[in-house]
């Protein structure tokens, strides 16, 4: 390796994963809330079990919407934005949820504050670089090692595309040659 070229598992890089592992897994904790907290929920609202998992439902759709609107502020202005609207929310969501009075407000709270502007927020940290390219090799970084699993799945799941070009992205990224 010469002095101009960059390393590629510095520590730096290291402890960026490190941070972006720690903020995702606090982030995925308002997606397991409630599956955690299910029977307390049905009893504390006296609900059946399907309307004490109406809030996960309504996180979950809350999420995916989420991630759209955070995905387009973390392009427009760094990840920084959304994470600190991220904080905010999880925090504030998991303090107006503990003091609901009726499944309406958890319902809401999981929704909007959880979901929405909450966890899916976490999820729009790149951990591996601001180049679009290498944050792509993420994704099939397994799928091209050729494990049995992946193989079954890129067969019988994505029979319609073609991993071919994107499989050339970690040979580029490590090789500093395309593949093609």
């Amino acid at each position: 390796m010469s002095a101009t070229e960059p390393q590629t598992d510095s520590p730096y890089a290291a402890a960026r994963l490190l941070v972006t592992l720690f903020i995702m897994t606090l982030g995925a904790s308002g997606m397991y809330v409630v599956p955690v907290v299910l029977p307390a929920v049905q009893s504390e609202f006296g609900v059946t079990r399907a309307g004490a998992s109406l809030p996960y439902a309504l996180l979950m759709i809350g999420f995916g919407a989420g991630g759209l609107v955070m995905g387009r502020l973390a392009d427009r202005f760094g990840v920084v934005v959304p994470l600190l609207i991220g904080s905010v929310s999880l925090g504030a969501g998991f303090v107006v949820a503990g003091h609901a009075k009726d499944i309406g407000t958890f319902n809401a709270v999981h929704a909007l504050f959880i979901g929405f502007a909450g966890s899916s927020a976490t999820f729009t940290s790149k951990p591996s670089s601001t180049n679009s390219s290498q944050d792509l090799a993420a994704a099939p970084c397994p799928a091209a090692s050729g494990s049995k699993l992946n193989t079954t799945f890129e067969a019988n799941l994505c029979s319609c595309c073609t991993w071919d070009a994107v499989r050339a992205v970690p040979q580029e990224a490590t090789t500093g040659k395309p593949a093609w």
